[in-house]
Order: structure tokens, then C-alpha cells, then sequence
């Protein structure tokens, strides 16, 4: 029997839609193989038994009423400890990706993120460096999680054929969590208060260019300055000043994204800001499907001439 390929519809909240989009994908790459789909806390099943056809349905009941995406990972691997899966699979989006990744630390598993196309190989292709080129991936490993661009696949016409939802209850509250070492914070972080975050990217190319945004804040009462992760990597900046998943969450009145291209790590931290206002000379940079303000100039030369009108208001 051919291993399985599961999709996985974490948005419990809005199942049946986004279970759709999954079966799609399910019937672009899998052919001989088992297709099942996992949904969670599914009350009523009506809908789902009705449209989603060709692919055994697997609702997981868990024990919290509300689960997060970390709840979510933890009921996965338990249910798919010790069984034979081939794909993993999830809808790119924001959480779905941030429970692709949390699950793929729990199993012995690869992730390949933001598939928006595949063929026979199989070889999955995704867009790199701001959609300018693309990338072949060939999975090398027996068991992979995935995720995917649903709107890159042609929806299907499917004929409606009711069948059963196999019901399964999950106890999460099995997953302990154990502290390794422990801290207190010796001060707060200027980006936890700040009204205003003025975040520099890799638009700016040195620290010459980078003392730029330390001068454009001293003339902006209430700012701090944020940065990316690149410029963390490269030792431009201290780790304390990082926005992302992997840094700082922060939830100003304005963000001011300065030279940033926009990855999802970066966008996870800083897409609760009230107003965004987006500088970057790349017309097609991510960031800007995220901004209320986005404007397309080299970063610079955008800064210096903000400065110069906020000291001759002085």
C-alpha cells in the first residue's frame, strides 16, 4: 500500500473553505496514493461529508476549545506517530505555515514552504528572491511537509458524494513542557513601548547608511529603531533590536518598514501595527501587500530628504 498524503485545514474556524482549496491541491499530486484530509473541532460535519470527495476525512476533537497553532502540532504528532505518510501538506498562509513549522519539529520530518507549482518527480517549484527567479526542489526524505499556494492550482468540479467523518479524540495535555534554564529581564526593550518603530532592512548597505535611521529618529519624538533579521545576521545591529518570529513582536500606532523586502518571519512580527508605511525601490517587494502606505524609492535618498524637512521645522 502507497504511503499517504494528508492536507492538514488548521483554520477550524473556516474548515470547509480551506478544506476546498486542499482537495485541490490533493488531486494536482497525489495519483495512486491514500489522500486524507485532517480537520479539527468540527462540530458539524454536513458540509464537509458532502463537497469533499475522494479523500477520507479525519476530525480531530481535542481538548481545548480554541487551539493555537503550537495546540495543533502537538495533536498532529501524536496522531501520526509510528504512521506511514509520504506528504504532509498545509495552505501557505500565516498561521498555517507557523503550524507547518512547529509540527515539522516534532516529527522526523523536511519542510518545503511556498509550493506554487509541481510535477512528476516529483519536483516541486517555488519563487525565490522576491518572485526574480525560481527554485526546483526534489524531496529526498520519506516523509515531507508542505506547503502550498492554493490559488497556483485549478480548482476542481467535483460531483458531491456524501461520505462519513471518522472522529477522533485527542488529549494534547500529554505534551509536558519543561524548563531548561530561566531569566528576568534586566530592562525593557524600547521596541515594547514605542508608538512609533522606524525598522531598517537590507536597503541599507553599511553603518554609514544605517546611522541615517538612528538621526532620522532623534528628530521623531516617541520612536525606536527595529530592524530585520538580516542586519542581525550580518552584526550591523544587536539582537535586541530584531522584529520577527524569531525576535521581537511588536504592536506600534505606525511601523515604518525602511528598506525591507517583506519575508513572512518579518511579517509575523510587526503585522499587528496599527498603520504601516513600506520604503523600498523593489515594486514588487512583499512587504507592500501588508502596508496601508507604500513607497517606492531608493531608501537613502528617501531619508535624507525627510531629514532635511524635519530640521527645517525645528
Amino acid at each position: 500500500m502507497n504511503p499517504d498524503i494528508i492536507m492538514v485545514s488548521d483554520n477550524y474556524k473556516n474548515t470547509l473553505t480551506q478544506s476546498l482549496k486542499l482537495r485541490d491541491i490533493a488531486f494536482n499530486i497525489g495519483e495512486d496514493e491514500n489522500l486524507k484530509l485532517i480537520v479539527f473541532n468540527q462540530k458539524n460535519t454536513y458540509g464537509l461529508e458532502k463537497e469533499i470527495t475522494g479523500i477520507e476525512i479525519i476530525n480531530l476533537n481535542l481538548n481545548k476549545k480554541n487551539p493555537d497553532s503550537n495546540d495543533i502540532s502537538i495533536a498532529l504528532s501524536i496522531f501520526l506517530k509510528n504512521k506511514d505518510f509520504k506528504y504532509l501538506c498545509f495552505e501557505h498562509s500565516l498561521k498555517a505555515s507557523e503550524t507547518a513549522g512547529l509540527t515539522a519539529g516534532k516529527l522526523p520530518c523536511t519542510i518545503i514552504s511556498g509550493i506554487n507549482r509541481y510535477k512528476k518527480g516529483p519536483v516541486f517549484t517555488r519563487q525565490i528572491f522576491n518572485s526574480k527567479l525560481e527554485e526546483n526542489i526534489i524531496p529526498l526524505k520519506k516523509q515531507n511537509i508542505l506547503t502550498f499556494y492554493p490559488e497556483s492550482f485549478k480548482p476542481l468540479k467535483m460531483k458531491s458524494d456524501k461520505k462519513e467523518v471518522k472522529n477522533i479524540e485527542i488529549n494534547i495535555s500529554v505534551e509536558k513542557t519543561r524548563c531548561l534554564e530561566s531569566f528576568s529581564r534586566t530592562k525593557t526593550s524600547s521596541l515594547d513601548n514605542a508608538e512609533i518603530i522606524l525598522s531598517a532592512g537590507r536597503g541599507f548597505k553599511n553603518q554609514e547608511e544605517l546611522e541615517k535611521i538612528f538621526q532620522l529618529s532623534k528628530l521623531i519624538p516617541g520612536s525606536a529603531v527595529g530592524c530585520s533579521r538580516p542586519l542581525v545576521d550580518s552584526g550591523m545591529l544587536e539582537y535586541s533590536r530584531q522584529i520577527g518570529i524569531t525576535g521581537t513582536i511588536v504592536k506600534p500606532k505606525i511601523y515604518a518598514a525602511l528598506g525591507i523586502s517583506g519575508s513572512s518571519q518579518h511579517i509575523y512580527g510587526m503585522k499587528n501595527s496599527e498603520f504601516i508605511i513600506s520604503v523600498n525601490n523593489d515594486p514588487n517587494a512583499s512587504i507592500f501587500n501588508y502596508s496601508d502606505i507604500c513607497i517606492q524609492e531608493d531608501i537613502i535618498s528617501f531619508i535624507d530628504i525627510l531629514i532635511k524637512k524635519l530640521e527645517n521645522k525645528k
